[in-house]
């Protein structure tokens, strides 16, 4: 094999078409393996488990609701992607117990601690995701630039995901160390609507009251009086992809917190919200969302890289419906001769602007190597 990372893919979703792509790749006698599958190929688990097992290179990825390649969108199939250069994989399991000692996992870790960058495939339906972040942030020996995106299905049903060596995993986190540094780039393209509004009592990832009253009543009444949306007339999900929460930090960016259901008073996010934090309460238009991750691409383009690797947020593409196409095409456009793949995720990972790793929603992330 050449210096060259070189991909195969197939829009077909049996286990033969994925069985001939993983020949196909290994016969290039790649470094690494990295897989990217629709979560639509409903494979049956332990016939992924048999190849798996008898592959002899490192393997790392994830099924996720879409893989693209290009510009060329998969709702169903499987990306390869033989990596050239060698890289070290860092594995976590970590499972939903609060018993687990992360910081100790991460401790012991001596070699990822001096790492400098790495790509992240998790789980995207685990518990302690922000957790396992904070603990590495705050062990490590020098500053790691990190880009990822939580695999899954959009039924938010957490099945095993990750693509290891042992076969299809959950509650799994990879680290992925390139052999060259990663330059990363962030984007989301939501704008304020109203706010801030104080989060006055929050417990991880739902918001329990908004300015001393319940959160979902205060955010009710803002959306329907700033927009023709009524919540007796749609399902909530189907407004609130449109009005996500965005969380003011001291540098005054805003990390966007996706609202996916509520009760009769509160509202659950995808990622933690603290208390006493503020928030606005965001809106979308398409053309700024799409701009966003052109700007993402140039910033993560500030130096020569030999392939471009995106996370980008499944509920994007459910706000730009049809009009997501454009933002493939805009990113294929602006990428250059270098190869470009990726997936939409169930949440992204990616480092503030003090360095900090976060999990972000509704965004996307891009990773150039």
């Amino acid at each position: 094999m050449n210096n060259q990372t070189v991909t195969w893919h197939s829009d077909n979703n049996s286990i033969d078409a994925f069985q001939e792509g993983l020949q196909a790749i290994i016969a290039q006698q790649p470094q690494s393996i990295m897989i990217l599958s629709c979560s639509d190929n409903h494979y049956i688990e332990k016939d992924i488990n048999a190849l798996l097992q008898n592959i002899d290179i490192s393997v790392c990825g994830g099924i996720y609701t879409h893989v693209f390649i290009g510009k060329t969108l998969l709702e169903q199939g499987v990306l390869f992607v033989g990596l050239a250069s060698a890289v070290t994989k860092h594995q976590f399991q970590i499972n939903n117990d609060d018993s687990i000692d992360i910081s100790q996992l991460i401790e012991n870790n001596t070699a990822l601690k001096k790492e400098s960058s790495c790509l992240m495939f998790y789980d995207g339906l685990m518990l302690n995701t922000e957790c396992f972040l904070d603990e590495l942030y705050s062990t490590l020996d020098r500053e790691m630039t990190v880009a990822g995106g939580g695999a899954g299905h959009l039924d938010f049903v957490q099945r095993p995901c990750i693509y290891t060596n042992q076969g299809l995993k959950s509650n799994i986190i990879q680290l992925i160390t390139p052999s060259t540094p990663l330059s990363t780039g962030i984007g989301h393209g939501w704008t304020i609507l109203d706010g801030p509004f104080l989060v006055t009592e929050s417990e991880g990832a739902m918001i329990k009251s908004l300015n001393y009253q319940d959160a979902f009543s205060v955010y009710k009444e803002t959306v329907e009086n700033l927009s023709h949306y009524k919540f007796d007339q749609h399902e909530f999900f189907d407004i609130s992809r449109h009005f996500p929460f965005g969380i003011e930090n001291i540098n005054g960016e805003l990390l966007v917190r996706d609202p996916i259901v509520h009760t009769q008073s509160s509202i659950q996010c995808v990622g933690n919200v603290a208390n006493s934090s503020m928030v606005y309460i965001l809106k979308g238009e398409k053309n700024s969302l799409i701009t966003s991750a052109t700007k993402a691409l140039e910033k993560a383009h500030s130096r020569a890289c030999s392939y471009s690797i995106f996370f980008d947020c499944i509920s994007r593409k459910l706000y730009l419906e049809d009009d997501f196409t454009q933002e493939l095409e805009m990113l294929f456009k602006h990428n250059g001769d270098q190869p470009i793949f990726g997936v939409l995720s169930l949440g992204e990972i990616a480092n503030d602007q003090g360095g900090a790793m976060k999990l972000l929603n509704k965004s996307i992330v891009i990773g150039c190597l």
